[in-house]
């Protein structure tokens, strides 16, 4: 967990009258140049950003509007008016912002609710509120950490899209003066860095107010990376202490030129990520994609849904090919077409249904380890009408599921639709797929990708032999040892998968021969993954 320092700076001006169309809110009188506005009215000296949507009318019963109807004082001030506010906000996808140089949020905000929710989001984030008490009646200012919303994980505050109120009360609010900021800094007594750098690459959403950060490797990696900083300040002095192990932290102290301050940034590594998915080969006319990374040579047909619901973690690029990454201790995820009433799809013509998952081995949810692939549509629903959820569902050893789970390690699972149809599907009411559990409570991390239906069983890429140039292997096949070169790159990496895509060696190395040992492994066909400088290849290796 991040670890933070909550500031909150609180005001209220009672000597306001008890209506906001009296009096407005007070003039902000920061520098500009510490300052990106969102919204500031008719005396706003800021410059606001451009292509925000002030009326994205997710449950608001009157859209909200700029309010030039009152008369806040003689200039004629506007504000953001939300009418029967539950909840409501802004989104500016289309222009997203990077505020992780900024300190705080401030908003003015009139209501007669005692106390509003505000939420920053960014893709995949989910939700994770600031709750602060309103003064009822009267303009409160509020200016808001951003070490709070740093504590989501999930948040990149270098790539904000959206911002969201919460009030339960119906009462109708009034905003103004809506704009991140950071206050002005004496050079002389800066202790702030300026980038961060693991092995050479900045970290994302990096902010100099945000000392602690968790960074993701590949599951199986041993050797921590290196870091690497600049301070704002070229004369402040930095002392770097490496990490020496996995998990582990690296630790950056800064220090002032005038040596009167200092702050400690930390860098925790954990082993959480897979590597990519091993590609599924199905004949493209007998695919139907959800979510591709299926590997035929040919374009595939996708069923391209028309909204999502629920809360992913993004999609996250896993050594060149995407994954969507889930917490099924937050919510689950899935997609569907609607053009304003139930669209139904027709898959009967196929057999299977085929999804890779991989699970971290770590702590579990409140309520343990499952995960559920989701068909929903028509048919004999559970409840008895309208569109069911159908499931296959993994979990731990000896705890009932329809297949154990397997962790730290990618699994390619061919699912029978009769699987599905046994338990009340329709195969012509095909409707949504969900991503998810029994509850909101169980297991952390978790990671998709080859979501397809398919006429046949797909099968992994390297079952049948590629052609490699310039990267052989010998002798082969071999009983002690594959010797896999290339002359003209470097090889970074190797991954061994059994026939049954089970990752049986891993190997990180910078060289142009590596011996792989067969120590350990049954006789049999072995899929080698070989990473090099020119890009990543498959082929078959044989124990005997």
């Amino acid at each position: 967990m991040r670890k933070v320092v909550l500031i909150i700076l609180l005001t209220s001006s009672l000597v306001y009258s008890q209506s906001p169309t009296v009096q407005p809110a007070s003039v902000p009188t920061r520098d500009a140049a510490n300052v990106i506005s969102f919204f500031g009215g008719d005396d706003n000296s800021y410059g606001d950003i451009s292509g925000v949507d002030f009326q994205v009318f997710w449950s608001q019963p009157v859209p909200p509007w700029v309010a030039p109807d009152l008369a806040f004082n003689a200039a004629g001030n506007m504000v953001l008016k939300y009418t029967s506010f539950g909840y409501q906000g802004l989104d500016f996808s289309g222009n997203k912002q990077n505020v992780a140089g900024m300190e705080f949020l401030h908003i003015d905000i009139w209501t007669n609710s005692s106390s509003v929710d505000l939420t920053l989001l960014s893709a995949g984030s989910g939700d994770f509120a600031f709750n602060f008490s309103a003064n009822q009646g009267f303009w409160t200012s509020v200016d808001i950490p951003l070490t709070h919303f740093a504590q989501n994980i999930n948040l990149n505050l270098a790539e904000l899209n959206q911002m969201k109120f919460y009030n339960g009360n119906g009462d109708d609010i009034y905003i103004d003066n809506l704009y991140f900021w950071k206050p002005e800094v004496n050079s002389a007594d800066d202790a702030t860095l300026k980038e961060l750098q693991v092995d050479g690459i900045s970290v994302s959403a990096f902010s100099g107010a945000t000392t602690f950060y968790t960074h993701e490797l590949i599951v199986g990696t041993s050797v921590a990376p290196t870091i690497t900083a600049t301070t704002t300040q070229s004369d402040a002095s930095i002392l770097v202490t490496q990490a020496t192990s996995i998990p582990g932290e690296a630790i950056v102290v800064v220090t002032a030129p005038n040596q009167t301050k200092v702050k400690t940034y930390t860098v925790s590594f954990i082993a959480t990520l897979p590597g990519a998915a091993e590609f599924i080969s199905s004949p493209a006319d007998e695919v139907l994609a959800l979510l591709d990374n299926i590997s035929n040579g040919t374009a595939v047909s996708f069923w391209n849904p028309s909204y999502f619901f629920g809360t992913s973690q993004g999609v996250v690029n896993l050594d060149g090919n995407n994954a969507v990454k889930m917490d099924f201790s937050v919510a689950g995820w899935g997609g569907g077409i609607n053009n304003g009433s139930d669209v139904y799809t027709d898959v009967s013509t196929y057999n299977f249904v085929n999804f890779s998952y991989f699970v971290p081995e770590g702590e579990p949810g409140v309520n343990g380890h499952e995960v559920k692939f989701i068909l929903i549509g028509g048919g004999s629903s559970p409840s008895g009408n309208g569109n069911g959820e159908f499931s296959y569902t993994l979990k731990e050893a000896g705890q009932g599921g329809d297949a154990d789970l397997v962790f730290n390690q990618w699994v390619n699972l061919t699912v029978p639709l009769t699987h599905f149809v046994n338990n009340g599907w329709s195969t012509d009411n095909f409707f949504q797929f969900k991503l998810g559990s029994i509850s909101d409570l169980n297991t952390k991390v978790i990671y998709f990708d080859n979501i397809f239906f398919s006429v046949n069983e797909g099968q992994l890429v390297g079952l049948n032999e590629l052609d490699i140039i310039d990267l052989s292997a010998f002798p082969n096949p071999s009983n002690t040892m594959w010797n896999i070169k290339t002359s003209k790159t470097l090889i970074t990496s190797i991954d061994v998968f059994n026939s049954a895509g089970k990752r049986v060696v891993s190997l990180k190395n910078k060289s142009n021969e590596v011996v792989v040992s067969t120590e350990g492994l049954v006789n049999g066909i072995y899929i080698a993954r070989v990473t090099t400088g020119m890009g990543t290849k498959s082929f078959l290796l044989t124990k005997k």
